[in-house]
């Protein structure tokens, strides 16, 4: 089968047919396929830009601010003013849960005070990272908890 033959089935296959012969199905095709170039050409500008450096925001210090020397591990969390932030972290030697804040200063310029701990869990913590409420003084975490010392409401077993 010659190349030509390919071709002349495809001509008259009954889609390419209904497209080629009514008024309105080139110029569909035709308005689909510069829709799509338009979106894949912008797509590429953009990251070539991105990639020169231009069209970037500024969001902050140019070198960050270090809040923890203990690193983080989940659960950063603004309190509603701003002036705290809470994070958790863990203990490398226990794997116990570590909820910690600083103090936070954003005038003149950003400052994070010493973080301090606020409470400690036995890990290794697997499940929700957690929430905490907007005035930052109740926290809520899912936490595993051995079946012996799991307490059932009445009626569970």
């Amino acid at each position: 089968m010659s190349l030509l033959s390919v071709f002349q089935s495809c001509s008259n296959w009954a889609p390419v047919v209904l497209i080629r012969d009514s008024k309105y199905g080139m110029p569909a095709v035709q308005s689909f396929h510069l829709m799509g170039l338009t979106v894949l050409l912008t797509t590429v500008l953009v990251l070539d830009l991105r990639l020169a450096g231009l069209g970037r925001r500024d969001y902050g210090p140019k070198n960050g601010v270090q809040v923890s020397n203990e690193g983080v591990l989940a659960l950063p969390h603004w309190r509603a003013d701003g002036k705290e932030i809470f994070f958790r972290g863990q203990e490398l030697d226990s794997n116990d849960l570590v909820m910690m804040a600083a103090d936070v200063e954003t005038t003149p310029t950003f400052r994070a005070g010493t973080p301090k701990v606020l409470f400690r869990l036995p890990g290794p913590i697997n499940g929700s990272l957690g929430a905490v409420s907007r005035d930052g003084q109740r926290f809520v975490l899912a936490v595993n908890v051995p079946a012996d010392k799991a307490e059932h409401p009445p009626g569970v077993e």
